[in-house]
């Protein structure tokens, strides 16, 4: 699995909600390591993103209360700082500033194209899902959301794939390498569908 540092990916320092404070404080991104973190792509005023955040909030709220180390970063996409105030006024978790350069970096990285999007990334940094919002959504006790393509590159027993204990090392780095670079388009194309028709 590919594995990111996560100060590289949202700079030095993120807002968060502190108990004493009724204003986000910024808090530096260290705080954030060796934890469960959520990317959560998201724009004020788009029909699923308003549905997809409460519904993460219930998962949010349920891992913190068992004792998980879990944070979600909202990565806001909205036009201004307005809306992204009035995005963020809803939601408990932590929130990259409005227009930080590292937002588009992250779209990119990610292939994202249609919000919501939620990038999940373990404790050890190491992206377990581009998109959790299925995870979230149908199966929010299977937390943390591992992806199907890294469940598939971990097992052999995935049917398309049965006979890749047969393969060379050659040509099982090639079956990989062609593999996670079909990965984002799938997700760009999935982000698309449901976008458009959900």
């Amino acid at each position: 699995m590919e594995r990111v540092n996560i100060r590289e990916l949202l700079g030095p320092t993120i807002l968060t909600r502190l108990p004493e404070q009724a204003e986000p404080s910024h808090i530096d991104t260290e705080t954030l390591e060796g934890k469960y973190v959520g990317l959560l792509f998201s724009r004020a005023f788009v029909p699923t993103c308003f549905r997809f955040a409460p519904k993460l909030k219930d998962v949010y709220d349920k891992q913190r209360e068992s004792g998980t180390s879990f944070e979600v970063v909202l990565i806001p996409l909205d036009s201004s700082q307005e809306s992204c105030d009035e995005q963020y006024s809803t939601m408990p978790w932590s929130c990259l500033p409005w227009g930080s350069p590292e937002i588009q970096s992250l779209k990119k990285q990610f292939a994202v194209t249609t919000p919501p999007v939620l990038v999940m990334i373990s404790p050890d940094g190491h992206i377990l899902s581009r998109d959790a919002r299925l995870g979230v959504k149908d199966t929010p006790k299977d937390f943390p959301w591992k992806s199907v393509e890294a469940a598939v590159l971990s097992s052999y027993s995935f049917p398309p794939l049965r006979y890749y204990q047969n393969l060379t090392p050659g040509m099982k780095t090639k079956l990989k390498n062609a593999f996670m670079f079909i990965v984002p388009f799938l997700v760009m194309a999935f982000n698309w569908y449901y976008g458009a028709y959900s």
